[in-house]
């Protein structure tokens, strides 16, 4: 039933951008469930390590697996692998969770951005440090799944918002 309702949602929804493209179902790591749940620090480290298990995959408009994936297929992947879904483009998963300072920014949470210049979130990446600046993972469209960091010119003239997904 879950993969009839998430195969439904992706044919259903738009990638980053807001267009409309269909793509195969999210790899979410299916490994087994811990006995006890994990704490808060133990799922944010969770979701960067899955985010991280795709460094250097090629970025593809509404893709979710190691063939080609978007940004916003990379945070549903991540935060999947802790069984918390979220929605399929960057402009729905900014409505997510509570918005935050950026001196409040923890890895984990959700950074967003207007890369069009249109006054709304197109693009979105999962903080992975906030140690002598903040750094995002992300999937980028000229070069695949990397690591940013939020100090360079381009992203911090298009930096929107942060949001905490995983409560604390």
């Amino acid at each position: 039933m879950r993969f009839l309702l998430l195969s439904v949602l992706i044919l259903s929804i738009a990638g980053c951008q807001n267009k409309q493209f269909y793509s195969q179902t999210p790899t979410f790591d299916r490994s087994p469930s811990p006995s006890r749940p994990l704490s808060t620090s133990a799922k944010r480290d969770q979701v960067i390590a899955h985010a991280k298990l795709f460094l250097g995959t090629p970025y593809r408009l509404g893709g979710t697996s190691h063939s080609g994936i978007d940004c916003s297929g990379l945070v549903i992947n991540a935060f999947g692998s802790i069984d918390l879904k979220l929605p399929r483009t960057s402009a729905q998963q900014g409505q997510k969770g509570r918005a935050i300072s950026i001196d409040q920014a923890r890895p984990g949470d959700l950074i967003f951005f207007d890369t069009e210049r249109k006054g709304r979130i197109s693009h979105a990446g999962i903080i992975t440090s906030v140690k002598e600046g903040i750094r995002f993972i992300h999937s980028s469209s000229s070069r695949g799944v990397i690591i940013s960091d939020l100090q360079s010119r381009y992203w911090s003239r298009h930096y929107l918002s942060i949001r905490q997904i995983i409560n604390d």
